[in-house]
């Protein structure tokens, strides 16, 4: 699952008049609209649609020359003191991340470029997501243009710091010869030495990481350098990741590449320490550009 889809719950409740034929009491008492994802209009197909959220109603809202894939949820799920805990329970969460993903996927495989939305990007009336599609269509459909054709994939660069450490402390200790020194000057080059080696070692990191995304670089139309999560930064095997990418892949001929480029950099680090893991295709999260500033 691309944890890009959670974030903190969004409420767009806009003031402009709605469109003919609608009001803003058209989703009902306690309703509101979560967007999941948005493409040009006329490309995403309703079809198929009933089955992924029972007692949720999914549709497609066209408007501005966009189709905005949303889903009508209860308002009070996300809302208020009930909000809080739901959004901080998992239980709550995973199922409707899930389904959140799962509607994304089922919009992408109608071939069509599709800006993903974060979970829980909510609108409390229809006149207020038509008056949001219309005010951000240009930057919408500039991006669904760049995108066409094109998937995010991640690469994570995992290191045996450990290992890494070792060696250079190593590496060091020869070159200082700590070997021949006496016991009183072994102590304290040995203090000397770890402190080298931390910092040794943490360049050397950071310059394995600059390599990966540079050589890989010619395979992508555009690169990003991502966050490391915290919680998932050291692996049960000790191994630690360092650094995390989402890479835009041109699907006709950079799936290849990118596939082909990561297994051979895997086998020319892999004597260091150093691994790659590649997981994709996800929608684009990483290249969404900032639709909230006005």
């Amino acid at each position: 699952m691309n944890t890009n889809a959670i974030i903190e719950p969004r409420t767009h409740d806009l003031p402009d008049r709605a469109p003919e034929g609608v009001t803003a009491d058209a989703l009902g008492h306690d309703r509101a609209l979560a967007l999941i994802g948005i493409a040009p209009a006329g490309r995403l197909d309703a079809a198929g649609l009933a089955g992924f959220s029972p007692g949720d109603r999914a549709m497609i809202r066209t408007h501005a020359g966009l189709d905005a894939l949303v889903l009508d949820i209860s308002a009070a799920d996300f809302t208020g003191s009930a909000g809080e805990r739901n959004l901080a329970d998992i239980a709550f969460l995973a199922p409707r991340v899930q389904r959140h993903e799962a509607l994304l996927t089922h919009a992408r495989a109608s071939g069509s470029a599709v800006l993903p939305c974060r979970f829980a990007t909510l609108f409390t009336s229809l006149a207020s997501l038509d008056a949001r599609l219309a005010h951000i269509a240009p930057r919408v459909l500039a991006f669904l243009n760049e995108v066409a054709g094109r998937d995010e994939w991640g690469l994570k660069v995992v290191v045996d710091r450990a290992a890494a450490l070792s060696r250079c402390h190593a590496e060091l200790a020869q070159r200082a010869g700590l070997a021949s020194a006496t016991a009183g000057a072994r102590y304290l080059m040995e203090r000397k030495l770890r402190q080298q080696a931390e910092e040794g070692v943490a360049s050397w990191i950071e310059a394995r990481a600059a390599d990966v995304l540079a050589s890989v670089g010619p395979c992508c139309v555009r690169t990003q350098v991502g966050k490391v999560a915290a919680a998932s930064a050291t692996r049960d095997d000790g191994r630690i990741v360092v650094a995390n990418f989402a890479l835009l892949i041109d699907r006709s001929h950079g799936t290849a590449a990118i596939a082909a480029r990561v297994t051979e950099l895997s086998a020319a680090l892999g004597a260091q320490g150093v691994g790659l893991e590649l997981s994709g295709p996800w929608p684009v999260y990483s290249f969404v550009p900032p639709l909230d500033a006005d």
